[in-house]
């Protein structure tokens, strides 16, 4: 068997994990959120970047697009919903 090659077994721990990430990242810009309208504005995002990383999606079927956070998880598309979402200040 080709050490490289792909299980279907692979392809959904690949999907399962690129799915939970998005839930992960939805979850620590609602954290930024919640840390700012408290008051934590400066370097909020830093720090919240720093001690809760998430890792890079996993390329499934050749798909090279699943990198650098998702591109900004498709330029605001997430989980299908096509309205823009805002993680941080740079993004408005």
């Amino acid at each position: 068997r080709n050490r490289h090659a792909k299980t279907p077994n692979d392809v959904e721990c690949a999907r399962r994990h690129n799915e939970y990430r998005k839930q992960a990242l939805q979850a620590r810009w609602e954290l930024m959120v919640h840390r700012q309208a408290v008051g934590f504005i400066i370097n909020n995002q830093k720090f919240v970047n720093k001690h809760f990383p998430i890792d890079d999606a996993i390329p499934m079927d050749g798909d090279t697009s699943t990198t650098h956070q998702d591109q900004k998880l498709n330029k605001n598309d997430v989980a299908g919903s096509k309205k823009a979402i805002l993680r941080d200040q740079l993004d408005w």
